[in-house]
């Protein structure tokens, strides 16, 4: 297999994420362990989702080339290829920044908030009157 292989690659992947697992490695689980595997989950589906849309509009690229007889109907076909790329890379991207700012949100919400400033102020003292 080559280095370039993107089904190695996703198996190496979710090897290492199984080792950063709890309990894994000796590693202490921790509340953000659900949190980051999530994260790494959401962007692995979302390569998985892109490569499968784009082998489908390659698909159709080759379909579409295959019935051009003249060069610019295989330019047309080339080009729509290219905007159906550019559609699926902008759309996952969109949809893993939503997800992964859920995710932040949760990641935030783990910790307790501060008993400083975010808290209204306590008065010790009687205003005159």
């Amino acid at each position: 297999m080559s280095t370039t292989d993107p089904f190695a690659e996703a198996l190496r992947t979710l090897s290492s994420l199984a080792t950063g697992l709890p309990g894994a490695a000796g590693l202490a689980p921790s509340p953000l362990d659900p949190v980051l595997t999530q994260a790494h989950m959401i962007g692995s589906m979302s390569l998985m989702r892109s490569g499968q849309r784009a082998s489908q509009s390659w698909l159709d690229y080759t379909r579409a080339a295959a019935t051009a007889a003249d060069l610019p109907a295989r330019v047309d076909a080339a080009r729509a290829h290219l905007r159906r790329l550019a559609e699926i890379s902008a759309d996952e991207s969109r949809q893993v920044a939503m997800q992964l700012l859920a995710l932040d949100e949760q990641a935030c919400a783990l910790v307790a908030p501060t008993t400083g400033a975010a808290a209204d102020p306590v008065r010790r003292a009687q205003a005159k009157s």
